[in-house]
């Protein structure tokens, strides 16, 4: 793994977010060095008539504990020298799209730095923001409460 072309050539496929979940806390304990956890804000949008009388029941351990397709877990670890996929669009004519492979190079309070693994831009120093994301097409009523990975 110390050298720079280990991740380039590997790809780790999970068939569940379960066994994601699982390979990613491993791959964390065989790479040295110090973690750095960063923690997702999560409340919900008041935008329907009647919703204010339903926050209570959505409380954020709750929303927190939300492990859904399609949504960032609310606790993302990491460490300099991981992979890691991008799950979202950020800047395509950069190279840095859905399933664009990196390598973290520096974690900061509010910015991860990253080198491009594949694609177009290989080496390219890719700076990833903290950014607010909206999910206006999931609504709290579509997803199943009753499952084993919920409190």
């Amino acid at each position: 793994m110390s050298s720079n072309n280990f991740f380039k050539a590997r790809t780790i496929l999970a068939p569940t977010l379960d066994i994601a979940e699982e390979v990613n806390n491993y791959l964390m304990t065989i790479i040295p060095g110090g973690k750095k956890l960063y923690l997702s804000s999560d409340s919900i949008c008041i935008d329907e008539g009647n919703m204010e009388s339903q926050l209570d029941l959505y409380d954020p351990e709750l929303l927190n504990s939300i492990n859904y397709s399609g949504l960032p877990l609310h606790k993302l670890i990491l460490k300099v020298g991981v992979p890691m996929m991008l799950l979202r669009n950020i800047d395509q004519s950069s190279g840095l799209y859905n399933g664009t492979r990196l390598q973290v190079k520096k974690l900061e309070n509010h910015v991860i730095e990253c080198e491009v693994l594949i694609g177009n831009n290989v080496g390219h120093i890719a700076l990833i923001p903290k950014m607010n994301i909206w999910y206006q097409q999931i609504k709290l009523s579509q997803l199943d409460f009753n499952k084993d990975s919920f409190p």
